[in-house]
């Protein structure tokens, strides 16, 4: 059946077509839909409370005891001890992902993915084909349901930042459309911290300065915000106006992979934060291997409290794709190229691009390490590759959570 939730403009073709698309809870809805018994029921998807994991996602009806992603998992069990706690199995979300986002070129080849469960996709040259925005999100939508069972919102507007916003306004199978006309006024209600790039603690640097919604912001001057935010001053004055100029291009497979989170309080510890790089560093080459990917340009990205950011790389003589080597360029980076332990972080990442063939695991039977009886570098790095490749295995079986480094259940004044 068609979107229960639509918006009421007049269908006609737009001369710009911007959808955003984000699937209703979706690991969780796939959990269900996979297990009817949990239909109805609060179901939460994450690590496990004893790991200090944290909530993934979770469906609705957990939502209403106020459990959320990135919630502690044990919080989560406070608030809703009769939930369904489920660990990550991203080989099947991946799957269900495939068939979506298939569906998508069904409708435009101009699809930029943004995760396993969203994408924009530009439908401004399909609606000859498949009618108006309207008519052809509907389309969409029932074409997701009949093919998985799963529900999709979809937000419709002139520009990536103001379709993402659609998309969100009336979850779960919504759909919302915001033609140009109507972008000032979708917007003007909303909390400043709706627009891209204002986390927590910026928000709370605009709150105090008396703008708590998107029509404040839009009141400041150009200047005066360039004033207090330097070069994000032109973001925000931009993104309050609805004005977004950047085009849905399909993702360059060989651009980057990386991994990043934002603190909850800044950091000052080097220890917290090469911890939180070894994780990140963990998930980034966990993608690589699944796309059989490897890459020579390593790069560590930091935003410290006063939002200057700073990112720092280094080019590797060989492709590589593991966790462990990963994190010993990254962490020396951090070390030896940034201010931090002495500045306070908010934000820390790791990347990985400019991308190859995988390395051969296959020991060199020529090595003169090996006949002198020594374990080179690439040796020890060939056995980190085979290492990881075969956790990917059983995590594929078992769950994301079920296996991981020890070293990242230590608090990081025990390291």
């Amino acid at each position: 059946m068609p979107s229960r939730k639509s918006s009421d403009h007049t269908e006609k073709s737009w001369p710009r077509a911007i959808l955003h698309v984000d699937m209703d809870a979706f690991f969780a809805a796939v959990e269900q839909l996979d297990h009817p018994e949990y239909r109805g029921k609060p179901v939460i998807i994450g690590g496990r409370a004893e790991h200090r994991g944290v909530v993934s996602t979770a469906s609705y009806e957990a939502r209403k005891f106020g459990v959320h992603s990135a919630m502690p998992t044990a919080r989560a069990k406070a608030l809703c001890p009769k939930g369904i706690f489920l660990p990550v199995r991203m080989h099947r979300y991946a799957e269900v992902s495939g068939i979506i986002h298939e569906i998508f070129t069904h409708y435009t080849p101009k699809v930029l993915p943004l995760s396993v469960d969203e994408a924009f996709l530009d439908i401004t040259g399909s609606q000859r084909l498949f009618g108006p925005p309207r008519q052809l999100s509907m389309k969409l939508k029932q074409e997701i349901l009949d093919s998985t069972g799963l529900t999709a919102s979809v937000g419709v507007a002139p520009c990536l930042f103001v379709a993402k916003v659609a998309s969100d306004l009336q979850k779960p199978d919504g759909l919302v459309l915001v033609p140009e006309e109507k972008v000032l006024d979708t917007l003007a209600p909303l909390p400043v911290g709706r627009i891209w790039g204002v986390g927590k603690v910026m928000q709370k640097h605009l709150n105090k300065l008396g703008i708590e919604t998107i029509s404040q912001l839009r009141s400041w001057p150009l200047k005066t915000l360039q004033e207090n935010f330097g070069n994000t001053g032109d973001h925000l004055y931009n993104l309050a106006r609805g004005i977004d100029d950047r085009e849905v291009t399909e993702p360059d497979a060989e651009k980057s992979v990386s991994n990043e989170t934002t603190f909850a309080e800044d950091v000052t510890k080097c220890a917290e934060l090469e911890k939180t790089l070894l994780a990140l560093a963990d998930k980034v080459a966990t993608r690589c291997r699944a796309a059989d990917l490897a890459g020579r340009v390593v790069q560590i990205k930091l935003r410290y409290s006063d939002f200057s950011t700073v990112t720092r790389r280094i080019t590797l003589a060989t492709p590589v794709c593991t966790g462990q080597v990963l994190f010993r360029h990254g962490v020396k980076l951090l070390r030896e190229k940034t201010e931090a332990g002495s500045r306070p972080v908010r934000l820390i990442g790791i990347g990985l691009s400019n991308f190859n063939a995988p390395p051969a695991t296959q020991g060199d039977l020529f090595n003169s390490h090996a006949e002198s009886g020594k374990t080179s570098a690439d040796e020890t790095d060939r056995k980190s590759e085979k290492a990881e490749r075969a956790l990917d295995r059983i995590r594929e079986k078992l769950g994301d959570d079920m296996i991981g480094r020890g070293s990242l259940l230590l608090e990081p004044d025990d390291e």
